[in-house]
């Protein structure tokens, strides 16, 4: 079942639900055709003498009355397929299933009253009598009457204006029995009905229509019929008269003004003014061109409100699990086992009221789930299934279950949600009830071999018939497909059961939202708008202005974007901004606008700007080779890829060709794909280079034999390799196929475009369910959208979907890539992911340029990322946050530093790779094909010492960028990010490195994807530096467990930052406050504020590669590496600890190659509700010194000679309740130096930064 059933739901409910203005129905007498007839008079009935005065202080503007055959229409203008004509003194219109709409040229303005006598000629049929009035037509800025329309109907859905509808009796639908109907567009929304009336053929009517101010009343035969007040009117534009599928007879039409106007007053004040409120209303979209083309300069009308519509009826029974426990099953009320029982309802987590179903399932063995309640249902039924899924672990399957008489599976649909996002979404799914079904249900499911831990929550299931039914009794215009003139009844509504309105809720966790966000200077220019997408809605239109009133000559206007993201071609000049958006629904109807939001463009802004997808795309060569190769480049290469080397190059493609190419089994491993695919490639770019028709045989046989793999094999399990197969898929067959392009014939070719159409659709679907574009926090959605950017170039102009696809990933490239980060150039899945997934998106970047000429590194991201990878994995250090902790820099980094280099002509990042190890190309093929000049290395003296990343909230401080063996570097997370992903909950944590020591470190490893130590050690707040508050940490898997930076100081003697981490604990805590404080060379005072609502315990932890001991008597925790060593001194007056060191991992790692790590846990003895701790930490060469004193206490420090740092005494004072000073007296080269640190621990105090004093 299509969509625009579930929109024209909406609009039909809304119908429904409007107040009618009331009235009664007088006919008037009969006459004879072209003979008007006597018109009754007046009942008494309505506002009669509202209409006589009226035309009493009328001033008449304008009179006709066709009494003359051969009468000038000169001033009236038809558009449509209808016939006019002037005989028996009456405008004769002939339009039997036709269209005709007849414009007056004159404009009116104000208030006014228009009259007109119709009589409704033979034969029986629509009886439909309309009238527009103040239509305009701002778009074209010329008079609606030239805008030359077809006369279809769906064509005025995209004019301001207003229309009257009266209708009657249609010989073909009994269900139509006639009313009137007042509607404004754009979107012909529902002002107003009455019932009462219906047109009756072979009758005559005079139609008053009275317009003062915004009140509008409709009259027919003198009864009052409408009466209605618009909030936001139209106060001038043009009239016409309108029928369909009627034959009618016009006699004398007049109009009065009823008012002194000021003409361009009035337009002024009909202006749309801002929308501060969301947006109630449903009016339809201009008629504007392709998102592709310039944009226009217009304005657009506003809304209106309607009514919210009813939803459709739920067939699950205790959809949110509130229902209790059967306690005969064990089960939620209303549902059944299917399987293995997984399950439990808990109170954890909710998307409606408190309850939501968790699945639990620990057995790789045997899968199992709960099954709704049956719901009959016969062949043909279509249903429509919405489930929230929230999986933490793995992922949550869904079915659409059918079923015949006995209980047997007929068929069924399903799907997943995505695997370890710890994020809400909402799995759909739509399926018919097939032939032998009598029963639909929904099945909630963890899948063999899966482990997974998933929340369901809000379980829909519709009958889709529900919306054919409303649709068959709905008015003759609304069911009609756009363009065959039906005109009768109001627009389709949109959504699943609501009303067709901008919702302006407020995003999701796993959603971005909007952007630019309120009040936000945006960080580049052009800024990439960003909105929710609306379920109903076919396209958008989106207006950007200086003005927060959208003024026509201040405001851009961009239409028909297909998604919820545009990026302007050009920059936008320096000030304050307002943008806004609509949506359009399938039927040409448009609602909106959405809320106001102002931004700010500031000249500081980087300007980088890209040509729109359509125009890049334009620029793909029609021949073979494309990727990687640029047009007319094959020559050079060959020249400079000296043939006789190659052999050497590609030794497996050589001896494939040779000897014959072994073909891997159909259903292979990831390895046996991996393989295969790297072989296909050599033996294609062997062809390419060399045209040896040895390796187009080989490639070719091997090329048509991959077709015949599953890209998703039922027999692999996710996690265990079966996305790793169809990403592989993904690119290698692509450059396959386009390197043996003129190894295949026709046939050939096909059955390989066939194969990666599959693979293309499958990938574009998967990007827009959800939508990337709302939903990006996926790890591998990230990586194949730019592996869809290669399968698109290769068969642009040879698969019809390729310019959607390429077009769709582009605009997420330009507006959303990278969803893990920002212009600051952070990644917050951490310095491992950062490596491999740079160096697959610069291959997509690389195809890109080579195929279009388009630069896409020159988005602020690329060409400052390099500096993340710089600052927060140094060389000499491990990876500091998220999955592949303590990994030192390895191949794939220095050839994503390369790679960056070459593209931005970056010396700091050659520098990099050449400190780390050395350059390393891009390996394999495309390293190969694509040879950019690195530029020379450049120490990074220059740079600051320390720098804040704000987009993932990280800070990294340093002691010495350029010599890593004399380096301290301080890493410091609290990050908008959460723990999703391969991050960890580990909010207001720090990592130490010192002189390539890990002296206070994340503690844990990545055997794989939540292996039981991934998930129950290194993922857990417990193996960080971090606070655990009454024995919990933070929550794992969640975006919402969040962390934010308020404030970063850099200067030459001291840095400081904060964090505040209190959202991201499972427990209750009212604010946890962590302020770093590193004053230079090297003492770092760490002050912890938490504060809970009742008394609670805290446990201060410290995590290292190397032994810790922990000295009671000075409170000081030691630990000495290889090279550096480091004290840490806890300083909390009133707090006893109880201390805990362990060099175990609870569970341990599952292979026995991992290096033990220690941990120090100091719990507090008492539980208050705040906690102030202020911690000392002091990292030393080891060898620079005998000893540290604190406070005339030793510490048990290994080092010898004398100390370049001692300290000697620490006092912590609290001033007052949010002031707190920390004096330090400690020895640095031979001499007594003092530190005075008072910090204000208020969030105002956090945003002032702390007072320092170096004596």
């Amino acid at each position: 079942m299509k969509l625009y059933k579930l929109m024209f739901l909406a609009a039909y409910i809304m119908i429904l639900t409007m107040g009618a203005a009331l009235a009664f129905c007088i006919d008037a007498m009969a006459a004879t055709p072209g003979e008007p007839a006597q018109i009754p008079p007046s009942t008494g009935k309505g506002k009669i003498e509202e209409l006589r005065q009226a035309r009493a202080k009328g001033t008449q503007v304008l009179h006709v009355d066709f009494s003359q055959d051969n009468a000038n229409l000169a001033d009236w203008v038809l558009e449509g397929t209808g016939k006019i004509g002037v005989a028996g003194g009456a405008l004769v219109v002939e339009a039997l299933n036709k269209d005709a709409t007849i414009w007056h040229k004159q404009e009116l303005y104000g208030d006014v009253l228009i009259e007109f006598t119709a009589h409704i000629n033979p034969p029986l049929a629509a009886g439909n009598l309309n009238v527009f009035v103040y239509a305009t037509d701002p778009l074209s800025g010329k008079p609606v009457y030239q805008g030359q329309r077809s006369g279809a109907y769906a064509e005025y859905h995209t004019l301001p204006l207003y229309i009257f509808t009266f209708t009657g009796d249609q010989p073909d639908r009994s269900d139509a029995t006639g009313w009137v109907r007042f509607r404004k567009d754009p979107g012909f929304s529902l002002l107003a009905e009455n019932p009462n009336y219906k047109a009756i053929t072979g009758r005559t009517y005079l139609v008053s229509i009275l317009i003062e101010g915004g009140r509008f009343r409709y009259y027919l035969n003198e009864e009052l019929v409408i009466d209605c007040t618009d909030p936001q009117p139209y106060r001038y534009g043009w009239f016409a008269l309108r029928t369909w599928n009627t034959n009618l007879s016009i006699y004398k039409v007049q109009v009065r003004q009823l008012q002194e106007i000021d003409k361009d007053e009035l337009i002024r004040l009909s202006q749309p003014i801002k929308q501060v409120e969301p947006a109630k209303s449903a009016p339809s979209a201009p008629s504007v061109p392709s998102a592709t083309s310039a944009p226009l300069v217009t304005s657009v009308p506003s809304a209106q409100p309607v009514e919210p519509a009813a939803k459709l009826t739920n067939l699950v029974d205790n959809h949110d699990f509130s229902g209790g426990i059967d306690a005969a099953t064990g089960l939620p009320v209303g549902w059944t086992l299917f399987g293995t029982n997984f399950t439990s309802v808990v109170d954890e987590k909710a998307t409606v009221g408190t309850y939501s179903l968790k699945l639990t399932d620990n057995n790789a063995d045997v899968g199992g789930g709960l099954r709704s309640r049956l719901v009959a249902t016969e062949p043909g039924t279509p249903y429509r299934a919405e489930v929230d899924v929230l999986p933490l672990i793995g992922r949550g399957g869904v079915y659409l279950d059918f079923m015949d008489g006995s209980g047997k599976r007929v068929t069924a649909v399903q799907k997943t949600s995505k695997s370890n996002t710890g994020m809400w979404e909402t799995v759909v799914l739509e399926g018919t009830a097939p032939k032998g079904a009598e029963t639909v249900s929904i099945i909630l499911y963890s899948y063999k071999p899966d482990i997974a831990t998933v929340y369901f929550d809000n379980i829909r299931l519709y009958n889709l018939n529900q919306l054919t039914k409303l649709e068959e009794t709905a008015d003759a215009g609304a069911g009609t497909k756009a363009g065959t003139g039906a005109d009768a009844g109001a627009g389709i509504g949109a959504g699943t059961g609501t009303a067709n309105i901008i919702s302006n809720r407020e995003p999701k966790t796993s959603e971005i939202g909007y952007r630019p966000t309120e009040n936000s200077i945006v960080e580049t220019n052009p800024p990439s708008f960003v909105w929710l997408p609306e379920l109903w809605a076919e396209h958008y239109i989106l207006e950007y202005s200086l003005s927060p009133d959208f003024p026509a000559d201040r405001t851009i206007k961009v239409s028909r974007l297909d998604y919820s993201m545009y990026m302007p071609t050009a920059p936008l000049q320096e000030g304050t901004w307002y943008w806004r958006y609509w949506g359009v629904a399938k039927n040409g109807r448009l609602f909106g606008p959405s809320v106001t939001r102002q931004f700010i463009v500031t000249e500081e802004v980087p300007k980088v700007a890209f040509p729109p997808p359509p125009e890049v795309r334009a620029a793909i060569t029609n021949a073979h080779p494309r990727l990687f190769i640029a047009p007319g480049q094959l020559p050079e290469l060959k020249k400079r890829l000296n043939p006789s080397f190659l052999p050497a190059l590609f030794r497996n493609a050589y001896l494939a060709a040779i000897t014959g190419v072994n073909l891997p089994k159909l259903q292979p491993t990831s390895q046996e794909v991996n393989t295969s695919l790297a072989l296909l490639q050599e033996l294609g770019v062997m062809f390419t280079l060399t045209g040896e028709e040895r390796y187009a045989q080989a490639g070719r046989k091997l090329l048509l034999h991959m077709t015949k793999v599953e890209p998703m094999p039922e027999n692999v399990p996710l996690g265990v390799g079966k996305d790793a197969i169809y990403m592989a898929l993904i690119t290698g067959m692509s450059r396959g196929y386009d390197w043996l392009y003129h190894a295949l014939n026709e046939e050939e070719r096909s059955v390989v475009l066939t194969y990666l159409r599959d693979l293309g659709t499958y990938t574009y679907d998967r990007l827009r369910t959800p939508p990337f574009e709302s939903n990006p926090y996926s790890s591998h959605s990230g990586r194949i959208m730019g592996f869809l950017v290669e399968l698109s170039i290769a068969t642009m102009g040879e698969i019809p979907e390729a310019a959607k696809w390429f077009d769709y990933v582009l605009q997420i490239i330009y507006n959303i890539y990278p969803a893990w980060g920002g212009a600051a150039g952070g990644w917050s899945e951490g310095a491992h992911y950062w490596s491999s997934y740079m160096n697959f998106i610069l291959d997509s970047i690389d195809a890109v340029e080579l195929a279009t000429g388009v630069k896409l590194y020159q988005k602020p991201f690329f060409r400052n990322t390099g500096y993340y990878k710089l600052y927060t994995h140094p060389p000499l250090t491990g990876v500091p946050f998220g999955d592949g902790l303590g990994t030192e820099v390895d191949n794939s980094s220095r050839a994503a530093m390369s790679r960056l280099a070459a593209l931005t002509g970056n010396g700091h990042f050659t520098w990099y790779a050449v400190k780390t190890g050395g350059v390393v190309r891009r390996g394999g093929i495309v390293g190969l094909l694509v040879d950019r000049p690195l530029p020379p290395a450049k120490p990074p003296s220059d740079l600051p010492l320390a720098r804040h990343f704000p987009d993932i909230g990280l800070v990294a401080m340093h002691t010495d960028l350029v010599n890593p063996e004399n380096n301290i570097s301080f890493q410091f997370r609290s990050s908008p990010y959460g723990s999703i992903s391969h991050s960890h909950a580990d909010q207001n944590s720090f990592v130490l490195y010192a002189y390539g020591d890990g002296l206070a470190i994340s503690s844990g490893y990545y055997p794989w994807s939540q292996s039981p130590h991934h998930s129950a050690w290194t993922n857990q707040t417990l193996s960080k530096n971090t606070l655990l508050i009454n024995g919990e940490g933070q929550a794992t898997f969640n975006m919402d467990a969040k962390g934010r930076i308020e404030n970063f100081i850099h200067t030459e003697a001291y840095d400081y930052t904060v964090g505040q981490a209190a959202q991201a604990y499972t427990t209750q805590v009212d604010s946890y406050r962590r302020h770093i404080v590193f004053i230079r060379p090297h003492i770092f005072i760490i002050v912890d504020d938490v504060r809970t609502p009742s008394p609670s315990s805290v446990d201060w932890l410290l995590h290292s590669s190397f032994p810790i001991s922990w000295n009671e008597g000075s409170k000081c925790a030691h630990t000495a590496g290889k090279r550096g060593e480091l004290n840490t001194y806890l300083i909390a007056p009133e707090i006893e600890w109880s201390a805990a060191i362990s060099n175990q991992f609870i569970p341990p790692p599952e292979l026995d190659s991992y290096a033990p790590q220690w941990h120090l846990k100091l719990s507090s003895s008492t539980k208050a509700e705040r906690h102030i701790i202020a911690a000392v930490l002091i990292p030393n060469r080891i060898g620079a010194g005998t000893s540290n004193n604190i406070n005339n206490r030793t510490s048990n420090s290994t080092s010898n000679g004398s100390d370049k740092i001692s300290l000697l005494q620490a006092d912590l004072t609290e001033e007052s309740d949010n002031i707190l000073t920390i004096n330090l007296i400690y020895q640095k080269d031979g001499q007594e130096k003092k530190s005075q640190i008072k910090l204000d621990l208020s969030l105002e105090g956090a945003i002032k930064g702390p007072e320092i004093n170096i004596f």
